[in-house]
C-alpha cells in the first residue's frame, strides 16, 4: 500500500496529511518517528487517508538536540507485516527559541540624581545584567548570550552577562538582551527606556539698564536693573534653573557678586561709578550642572556738556569727574586731523606738553608763571 505525504518538508507545528492509493482494505499502522523517538498511530479498513501535526516532542530526539532539520520516517505496515516507508524532513524555525526573562537594569550614577527616578537624554546610562539562564526550547542547549541596543555590546556563552549603555536619547530606547540555542533558535526580551528630552538652560530677553535705586532708568543714576527669561528642561518638574549675576569695571580682572534673578530681575549697585563702562556676567545653572553665560555692558553716562554740581569741573561728552578739570571723551579734529586721546603726551619733570602729530611742545616755567610754546621744527 503506498501513500503520499501534502509536503515534502515541514516545520514544526504543522500538518502532516497522509493519503492512501487506495482505501486501506485492513487494519495498518503508522509509525512516525524521528531519531528514537515514535508514536505509532492505529488505522482501520477503508480509511483513504490520515493526518497529524509535527510535534515539538520531537525536536528531544537526539538528532535534533543542536540542529535546526532533521528526517522523519513514516512507516505503513499491515497485519500481515507488509509495509511501505517514505521520508520527510523536518525544521525548526529560529523563532521558536529559548525564553529569555529577568533581564535588569540598573542607572549609573551620575549627572541626574536616583532620586528623580527618571531617565533624561544625553545624561543618563545604565547597566543592563542577565543572571538567570535561558529557559530552552524543547532541550537544546543555549550556544550564546548577547546584550545589543543603545550603545551596550556584550557577548558570551553563559550568564551572568552585562554591559553598560551610552547616553540615552530622548524618547524611546530599546534594548535587546538575547540568547541562541544550539539549533538557531533565538529568545529575545526587550528593555524599553524613555528619556525625557533636554537642553541646557539658556536666557533671552537679556536688559541691563543704569537706574536709580528705586529701579527708574536714568543715565546718571549708579545702579543696575538686569533682566532675562529664564529657559530649561523641566525632566518631568524636578529639574529648575537660576541665574546669578556679577558685575565689573570694564578692565578690571575680578567680578563683584550681586545675587540671583528673582522673577526675572534683579537691582543692584549703589558703586557703578557714571564715569566708567560696567560688564554684567549673566550665569544661568541647572540642577544637572549645565551652565549658560551670556555678557552685557552698561556704558558710562555720555552727555554733550556736563558739570559737576557747583560748576566746579566740565566734560565734553561725558561725565564731568573733578573740580577745576575738563574731560573731554571724544576725539578732537585738529586742522582736519582727528586724534584721539594718545595725541597729548605731558612730561611732568619738564612740565612739559607736547600735542601730536604737530610737534608744538607748552611748557610751563613755575618760577617765572609763564608759559611757553614752541612750533615744530
Amino acid at each position: 500500500m503506498n501513500f503520499t505525504t501534502n509536503k515534502s518538508q515541514y516545520n514544526i507545528s504543522d500538518l502532516v496529511i497522509v493519503t492512501f492509493e487506495s482505501p486501506l482494505e485492513s487494519a495498518y499502522t503508522l509509525r512516525i518517528q524521528v531519531g528514537d523517538i515514535y508514536r505509532t498511530v492505529s488505522l482501520s479498513a477503508g480509511e483513504e487517508s490520515t493526518y497529524f501535526y509535527v510535534s515539538p516532542s520531537y525536536l528531544s530526539s537526539n538528532i535534533m538536540l543542536e540542529s535546526a532539520s532533521g528526517q522523519m520516517v513514516l512507516t505503513l505496515s499491515s497485519e500481515s507485516g507488509v509495509s511501505t516507508q517514505k521520508t520527510i524532513l523536518i525544521y525548526c524555525p529560529s523563532t521558536l527559541g529559548p525564553t529569555v526573562s529577568g533581564a535588569a537594569v540598573t542607572p549609573i550614577a551620575g549627572d541626574v540624581p536616583l532620586s528623580w527616578g527618571i531617565y533624561v537624554a544625553g545624561k543618563s546610562r545604565v547597566l543592563v545584567s542577565l543572571d538567570a539562564a535561558a529557559q530552552p526550547y524543547w532541550d537544546s542547549p543555549i550556544a550564546s548570550y548577547s546584550i545589543s541596543g543603545c550603545g551596550a555590546s556584550a557577548q558570551s556563552d553563559r550568564v551572568p552577562i552585562s554591559a553598560e549603555t551610552g547616553f540615552l536619547a530622548a524618547g524611546e530606547n530599546i534594548i535587546t538582551v538575547s540568547a541562541v540555542d544550539k539549533r538557531g533558535g533565538v529568545g529575545v526580551q526587550e528593555i524599553v527606556l524613555t528619556a525625557e528630552s533636554y537642553q541646557p538652560p539658556a536666557l533671552s530677553g537679556i536688559v541691563s539698564l543704569r537706574c536709580q535705586s528705586d529701579g527708574s532708568e536714568s543715565d546718571e543714576g549708579v545702579y543696575a536693573l538686569v533682566q532675562a527669561e529664564i529657559s530649561h528642561s523641566s525632566c518631568n518638574g524636578y529639574n529648575i534653573a537660576e541665574c546669578e549675576i556679577a558685575y565689573r569695571r570694564q578692565g578690571e580682572t575680578d567680578w563683584i557678586a550681586a545675587g540671583k534673578l528673582e522673577n526675572g530681575s534683579l537691582l543692584f549697585g549703589g558703586d557703578l561709578s557714571t564715569a566708567d563702562n560696567w560688564e554684567i556676567r549673566y550665569t544661568v545653572t541647572d540642577l544637572l550642572g549645565e551652565k549658560s553665560v551670556y555678557y552685557d555692558i552698561i556704558t558710562r553716562a555720555v552727555w554733550e556738556i556736563h558739570f559737576l554740581k557747583g560748576g566746579g569741573g566740565a566734560a565734553f561728552g561725558g561725565v564731568a569727574t573733578e573740580k577745576n578739570l575738563l574731560d573731554v571723551y571724544w576725539n578732537m579734529r585738529v586742522r582736519g586731523v582727528i586724534a584721539g586721546s594718545e595725541m597729548f603726551s605731558y612730561d611732568s619733570a619738564t612740565t612739559t606738553l607736547t600735542i601730536t602729530p604737530f610737534g608744538n611742545t607748552f611748557t610751563y616755567d613755575e618760577a617765572t608763571g609763564e608759559l611757553y610754546i614752541s612750533n615744530p621744527e
